[in-house]
């Protein structure tokens, strides 16, 4: 909603939209994924899903801010459905409560990564949770939910704190089924590794910002 009422259009970078950016459309000119040196985020998913619309629409903030008014939509739809035990009267409200928080809506008509990393964190929840029920644990959905929970860290590193905490939830339901385990951290896990060596064996200098991981 906020595309609708703020002049998210504008060729103008909004806080560090020029950072982000800068890494689409030095993929689209150099055909490379590139991490700038200034963002602390791992912005791989954030990169690729920007360069989504950017090829055919042009690399521009307009563009990229659609993006993720996209990706924004989509997790409002995500914290919809985990409400789904909630009455209709209160899901609705809860629902535009959220969309329009402050910070959703101010973030929304711009290219941080805070909307992305948390609507890929909520689908991936919505996933997991509707395989979590008290009679079995679906691996189906714990597999899906572990890849967008990866997309997630692909963004910012701090959602894995996401796998992590369902992986805890798992342990208490279901603590001798080690496949459900499995399938709520693998493919973050994996995710993290290769994107380590990623930055040491092919991107080239790790950015000053990374030091904390070393």
């Amino acid at each position: 909603p906020s595309l609708l009422l703020l002049p998210a259009f504008g060729q103008v970078a909004s806080n560090d939209d020029w950072v982000y950016g800068s890494a689409v459309k030095a993929l689209i000119e150099t055909g490379k994924l590139i991490v700038p040196v200034s963002t602390v985020t791992s912005l791989v998913t954030q990169t690729l899903w920007g360069s989504l619309f950017a090829w055919p629409l042009g690399a521009d903030f307009g563009t990229l801010r659609l993006s993720t008014a996209v990706l924004g939509f989509l997790g409002i739809l995500a914290f919809h459905s985990l409400l789904d035990d909630e009455k209709p009267s209160i899901r609705l409200p809860l629902s535009f409560a959220f969309a329009f928080n402050p910070l959703v809506y101010a973030l929304t008509p711009s290219f941080m990564s805070e909307i992305p990393a948390l609507s890929l964190s909520l689908i991936a929840l919505s996933f997991s949770r509707r395989s979590l029920d008290e009679k079995s644990v679906g691996l189906r959905g714990l597999w899906i939910g572990s890849l967008f929970s990866a997309l997630a860290y692909g963004t910012r590193q701090t959602t894995f704190f996401v796998p992590f905490a369902v992986s805890v939830f798992c342990y208490i339901r279901r603590p001798k089924d080690f496949r459900a385990q499995a399938a709520v951290l693998l493919m973050p896990f994996s995710f993290a590794v290769l994107h380590q060596l990623w930055l040491r064996l092919s991107h080239g200098p790790i950015p000053h910002a990374y030091a904390w991981l070393n």
